[in-house]
This record gives structure tokens, C-alpha cells and sequence, in this order.
């Protein structure tokens, strides 16, 4: 039977993904990338707070909509997969909406143990 996130003990790590716009959501140049510093200090972080990072470098192709203008963009984007326990999926949350901020993103898809959320700015 599979259970909900909720009912899993609170120590049980959880594989959570996120991908990242290689460009703003404000610049839409295929050529784009992200600022490296900002990259360096994700990975950095990510190693820190949960010990590992599995990063996907060869940028996956994907749709998304733009909240604001409800216009569907066609991105690249660089995958994240890190394992997180229970107990701390609001601190990998805290950490994309930081991410938000520094790309100039609207929101993040993050899918934890396939299930999915947007996390976003609160604006």
C-alpha cells in the first residue's frame, strides 16, 4: 500500500527534485545562463544542509506558463535532485523560494517522492 508523505516517519529521506530556469522569467534569451556564483552557492548549500546533490547539467528541455502574462514559454532548465528528510521539506522549500529571488524566477516546480508543488514568492 503506498502511504502519504504525512504518514512516513519524520527521519525518512525523501528524493526531491527541482528544475531551474537557465534564463529569468523577465529574460527569455534561449542563450542565457545562470550567474555561476549563484549556482556555486546552491550546490554549496545543498551539500551542506542535506549531504548530498545530484546535479543534471545537460539542460532538459520543458513548458512552462508565466503566471503574470499567461504566456506558455518553451525553457531549458538544469535538474536538482537532493535527498531531504521528512522533517526538513519546509527548509528546501525556504531554500527555492531564495532561489526565486536570485533567478528572477516566479515560481519552482518541486516534485518531492512524486509529488508535486510550486513554490513560489510570496508577492
Amino acid at each position: 500500500m503506498i502511504q502519504s508523505i504525512e504518514e512516513l516517519p519524520e527521519d525518512t529521506l525523501l528524493e526531491c527534485s527541482f528544475m531551474l530556469s537557465i534564463h529569468s522569467d523577465d529574460d527569455l534569451a534561449e542563450d542565457a545562463e545562470p550567474e555561476s556564483k549563484a549556482c556555486q552557492w546552491l550546490e554549496a548549500k545543498l551539500l551542506s544542509l542535506f549531504k548530498g546533490v545530484k546535479v543534471y547539467r545537460d539542460s532538459t528541455s520543458g513548458l512552462y506558463l508565466v503566471p503574470h502574462s499567461n504566456q506558455s514559454v518553451a525553457g531549458k532548465f538544469c535538474r536538482y535532485t537532493v535527498p531531504v528528510q521528512k522533517r526538513r521539506l519546509d527548509e528546501m522549500r525556504r531554500i527555492l523560494i531564495d532561489l526565486c529571488d536570485a533567478f528572477d524566477q516566479e515560481s519552482i516546480y518541486l516534485s518531492i517522492a512524486g509529488h508535486v508543488e510550486f513554490v513560489a514568492l510570496a508577492r
